[in-house]
């Protein structure tokens, strides 16, 4: 007869075995933490050098690693120049956006753009860290963006269009001084975007381990198996 140590060994390296099996799958399941792309419209907020919005989305109690964001933004007055796409957390006053988490998730020209409303922007293949359970912000931000020329005013300040939603599900902001201060959240509309990261893998796999190795460690050697 075995003794109880190791008929809870033999049950943890079965638990542990499903579990690692189970973690290559976790790791190529996709989930949506926000997508709003098919709700009825409420037209556009700005996107200019010194104007940003910024849509909140929030994870869920599982980490995540961020795999892609898409956003309907356009050019809508033949504007040129650079713009970026980032992922800020909500470490401000109250929640609101705080400090941007590592480098910019998209670089991009306002003239590679569609000119029409509606058409979105996917950014894929990214691998941001997200911790369990915190709001984050996509913000989108002019970095040198350019108007065209209008005489004898030369150049005017250009501008994008990020569409907005006709509904109200989690915190929007903009900032209209390089994100110095932010007003807000809207309750009236959220900017359109979608979502997309991968969950971490179960840890039930590492506390099976875990638990074996503690056992390991308890038994004393030369101790014979009870009859």
């Amino acid at each position: 007869m075995v003794t109880n140590d190791w008929c809870l060994i033999t049950r943890l390296i079965a638990l542990a075995v499903f579990a690692f099996a189970g973690t290559g799958a976790d790791a190529n399941a996709l989930e949506v933490l926000f997508d709003n792309l098919a709700q009825s419209s409420n037209g556009y907020s700005g996107v200019e050098n010194t104007v940003w919005p910024a849509q909140a989305f929030t994870t869920t109690s599982t980490g995540h690693t961020l795999s892609e964001v898409s956003v309907s933004l356009w050019n809508n007055s033949g504007t040129t120049g650079g713009f970026q796409i980032e992922i800020w957390d909500a470490t401000g006053a109250g929640g609101i956006p705080g400090a941007q988490v590592g480098d910019a998730i998209y670089s991009g020209l306002a003239e590679d753009l569609s000119s029409s409303s509606g058409n979105s922007l996917t950014v894929s293949g990214l691998n941001v860290t997200l911790t369990a359970n915190i709001t984050y912000y996509v913000v989108v931000r002019g970095t040198s963006l350019t108007g065209i020329p209008e005489p004898p005013f030369g150049e005017i300040p250009g501008g994008l269009a990020w569409d907005s939603s006709g509904t109200d599900t989690t915190a929007k902001y903009i900032t209209s001084d390089s994100g110095s201060s932010w007003i807000g959240p809207f309750n009236n509309s959220n900017q359109y975007m979608s979502v997309v990261a991968v969950p971490e893998p179960s840890t039930l796999a590492f506390a099976c381990l875990g638990g074996l190795t503690l056992i390991w460690a308890g038994r004393k050697p030369g101790v014979k198996a009870a009859a």
